[in-house]
């Protein structure tokens, strides 16, 4: 497999990107106003299109690849559906492992989440992408960490503190 120790800033790149629809779609009316996308599909498509990009270019196979950006948008979007105190819950099993985690500038707590939902979501499917190294995984999952960090910020937390959504429901106290 090719090594992802230097992947693309997805930082960078979700900055720069206009919330606009592409060339020939029309606009949709919502949040955003006429004109513009919802911010957090985003998230859906870093998850769709990126990610299975980005482990195939690792030597992962088309179709789980694919799987495996669906399975990390839903675990996203369930982990940005639970309540504070389940979030802090889930993000702690985690906390001491993210302090050597990337990239530096960010939180502990955000990137033990990235952990969570996008670390967990490719281990989960590791047999069927070909044994990706752990090396790859974590240049993936730091990728992911300022999306993520983006997503949760423009998803309103439930006010139920012990609300676990999805995946997550479950799991237990932890």
């Amino acid at each position: 497999m090719v090594n992802l120790e230097k992947p693309p800033n997805l930082e960078k790149l979700v900055w720069g990107l206009p919330l606009c629809p592409p060339p020939g779609e029309p606009p949709r009316r919502g949040r955003g106003g006429a004109g513009h996308h919802d911010p957090t599909e985003l998230w859906g498509w870093l998850c769709n299109a990126i990610v299975p990009a980005q482990l195939a270019a690792a030597g992962a196979p088309w179709a789980p690849a694919v799987q495996v950006g669906r399975d990390i948008e839903v675990r996203g979007r369930d982990f940005a559906s639970c309540g504070v105190a389940a979030r802090d819950r889930l993000v702690a099993t985690c906390l001491a492992e993210a302090a050597g985690h990337q990239p530096a500038a960010a939180r502990p707590w955000l990137r033990a989440a990235a952990l969570v939902v996008v670390r967990d979501g490719l281990r989960r499917r590791r047999q069927e992408l070909g044994q990706p190294a752990d090396a790859e995984i974590a240049a993936l999952t730091a990728a992911m960490v300022w999306p993520l960090s983006y997503f949760l910020a423009l998803h309103p937390c439930p006010v139920d503190d012990d609300h676990r959504e999805g995946v997550f429901a479950a799991r237990g106290a932890a």
